[in-house]
């Protein structure tokens, strides 16, 4: 049985170069919307260190945000406005 994800969740993704102190990437977002931007958009290859700040703890890393988007309850589609 999975573990419960509130994927509408607001969510901080950082993603950190070789500088770990600060974030040459910040978006403010879902936890989702999160997640979609560094499996689709970065191609899930991201050179960078990935963080995504939530309330309920952090998802730090490609393979921790690659096994939330490979979730079978993961929202796949994108909501537009």
């Amino acid at each position: 049985m999975l573990d419960l994800i509130d994927y509408n969740e607001p969510a901080t993704l950082m993603a950190y170069g070789q500088d770990k102190l600060v974030p040459q990437r910040t978006q403010v977002t879902t936890l989702a919307e999160a997640v979609r931007t560094v499996v689709e958009d970065w191609g899930g290859e991201s050179p960078l260190d990935i963080f995504i700040a939530t309330a309920h703890g952090p998802v730090q890393g490609l393979d921790a945000v690659q096994a939330i988007y490979r979730r079978e309850d993961f929202p796949l589609a994108r909501v537009t406005p």
